[in-house]
């Protein structure tokens, strides 16, 4: 999205820039003119918007925590409210690790296989986004799991 949003805002001050200059160009062009640099205005706020998306994902993933019990794996988060979901080890299924050379990663899960016209079809991928040791977390995860079964 950044990558994207780098020429976009570019070519979106060109405009403004470009326009602005356009009514410059004698007496008489003061008019309709005047108003062309207004509207770049939104596209440079949406560009400034996408420029900075990475920096409002960090902010909301900072406002999650995730606890792993002995009896369930726990999301706590939200910016404006709290929200709560539990997950107990029988809706705990395809555990999978993206993990990076530094042992931090993220931690994902399914949950719940939902059957839909006689067709079982999975429940989007929840995760622990960010986790400093992911393997730990996993082997934690694991051992619920296992300690259930």
């Amino acid at each position: 999205l950044v990558l994207f949003a780098i020429p976009w805002t570019a070519f979106a001050v060109f405009w403004i820039v470009s326009a602005a200059s356009m009514g410059d160009s004698g007496p008489g062009s003061e008019g309709v003119f005047r108003f062309f640099p207004l509207f770049g205005v939104p596209f440079v706020l949406v560009g400034i918007g996408m420029l900075s998306s990475p920096l409002w994902a960090l902010r909301r993933a900072s406002k999650f925590v995730y606890v792993v019990t002995d009896r369930r794996a726990i999301i706590v988060g939200g910016l404006f409210s709290r929200t709560v979901t539990s997950y107990g080890p029988e809706r705990i299924t395809h555990l999978s690790r993206k993990e990076k050379k530094d042992g931090s990663g993220d931690l994902f899960f399914q949950s719940e296989v939902a059957k839909q016209a006689n067709l079982a079809s999975l429940q989007p991928q929840r995760s622990f986004l960010g986790i400093p040791d992911v393997k730990a977390v996993e082997d934690m995860v694991r051992e619920m799991v296992a300690a259930h079964k």
